[in-house]
């Protein structure tokens, strides 16, 4: 074949090569109606969607749901097989090549019919390579470790969003209740014709503040749903609800034993266990700078050359065997600089390692000793505060029948009964808050947490 045909096929063979990759570009428009939920014809209809559930949530169902469907979460995890691959691309070696020439030297001497054919490999050094795939495989664990971090975290971060949102419900059902009272003590100002018109404004300015409040408590409820709505993958908050616990008053006792928590922290605390491993990747790359100091071969090959020769007059062609190898000396630079920062870097990560389980340990304290604290307060209230309040509203309206106090005195017990009710719910969510925070901070879920 001529050389000038060689020459353009060659580069149509490499075209046609490169040509067996299919481009996946994104499709913006498309990724940008499924999260809005817009329909966009058939194919749309048969794309499952991220909808929000028919029924009112349990804190147990809305965490297996962030699970599944937070995005945030899907888009870590998706690093896992990515890291896997690359250890598929560590194990790869060097492929060899095929050289054909029409001399290997320039002189003039020679005929431009001479021609060598040789087979050359640059050979992976060993030693680097399977440093290389240590590291590729250190990273795989690494990944693994970020992706439990995160569903950790989120994991934390429903259970707030949920707990505000059933809280809020109750909360706001306790002010609904004192804008009733409100009203009516208001009302019963308004009609009495003695009344003093200081109390009637007191009244007054009372009611709206108390609707005022119930405002509030709405917003912060739908406040709460939003954040969940976003936890769960949802385009929006709208039909989101959640289903309270059947005991307001609930909250899960704290562990007896608070040093077996801490000792399980830190064993697998998702964070310990990402300084861990990023420990280990660390000491795989330290391996490869150590790696890099050993000798190696550059490349080796065998080959065949032919060159005419003419000798007073008389064509004489010779073949000849082609034997080489390159070896490559680190004579001159041991790779210490290598070393150095592989060691400085390898250093970096045990003090962080050190860092993440100080604070590990530290924060399972703290927050153990908050949700005690929280749950006795809790157990306090719930022990007395019930009970006198509905003592004070019986007794309070039996004096009214009597005549004994006005209808002004249990309006007013009403609302002290409210006061502690609100206290009692307050207290509840505060201890849950605590449990939450305490089972984020000892890194494994706790009997009793996540269920209603």
């Amino acid at each position: 074949m001529p050389r000038s045909r060689i020459v353009l096929v060659l580069p149509k063979l490499t075209a046609s090569l490169a040509s067996c990759y299919a481009a996946a570009p994104l499709d913006e428009a498309a990724l940008l109606r499924e999260i809005r939920q817009v329909p966009a014809g058939p194919a749309a209809a048969g794309r499952p969607t991220a909808t929000a559930p028919a029924t009112p949530l349990t804190e147990a169902d809305a965490i297996a749901r962030a699970d599944a469907g937070n995005p945030f979460l899907r888009a870590e995890r998706a690093r896992v097989p990515e890291a896997a691959a690359e250890v598929r691309k560590a194990r790869r070696l060097q492929n060899p090549e095929v050289r054909v020439s029409n001399g290997w030297e320039e002189d003039g001497a020679y005929s431009e019919d001479r021609f060598t054919l040789d087979f050359r490999w640059s050979p992976d050094p060993l030693p680097q390579h399977l440093a290389e795939i240590d590291i590729a495989k250190a990273a795989v664990p690494e990944s693994k470790a970020e992706a439990a971090l995160r569903a950790w975290e989120i994991r934390r971060e429903v259970r707030l969003a949920w707990t505000r949102a059933a809280y809020g419900r109750l909360r706001a059902a306790v002010d609904e209740e004192r804008v009733v009272v409100r009203r009516e003590t208001r009302d019963r100002l308004a009609a009495a014709p003695g009344s003093d018109p200081v109390e009637r404004l007191r009244a007054e300015v009372a009611a709206a503040d108390a609707e005022d409040r119930v405002r509030r408590r709405r917003e912060d409820e739908q406040e709460a749903l939003r954040e969940l709505a976003r936890l769960l993958g949802l385009p929006s908050s709208d039909g989101l609800s959640v289903l309270p616990p059947g005991d307001l008053a609930a909250c899960p006792s704290p562990p007896a034993d608070p040093a077996a928590r801490i000792e399980a922290a830190a064993r697998s605390h998702p964070r310990v266990a990402l300084a861990r491993a990023a420990y280990g990747v660390s000491e795989a790359e330290l391996k490869l700078e150590y790696a890099r100091r050993a000798p190696w071969a550059r490349f080796v090959q065998i080959g065949w050359g032919y060159l005419p020769r003419v000798d007073d007059g008389i064509r004489n062609d010779r073949s000849r065997l082609r034997i080489g190898a390159a070896l490559d000396l680190p004579i001159l630079d041991w790779n210490q600089g290598g070393v150095a920062a592989g060691e400085a870097r390898r250093n970096r990560r045990a003090l962080q390692f050190r860092e993440a389980l100080t604070d590990v340990v530290g924060g399972v304290d703290a927050s153990m000793r908050r949700w005690t604290a929280a749950a006795q307060r809790l157990d306090h209230l719930r022990a007395g505060a019930p009970a006198t309040a509905r003592r004070t509203v019986t007794l309070t309206g039996e004096a009214v029948q009597s005549g004994r106090l006005s209808s002004l005195d249990l309006a007013r017990s009403r609302l002290d009964a409210l006061d502690l009710h609100e206290a009692l719910v307050e207290a509840a969510l505060a201890c849950r808050e605590a449990a939450i925070e305490a089972e984020a901070a000892s890194g494994t879920p706790i009997d009793g947490a996540g269920a209603n």
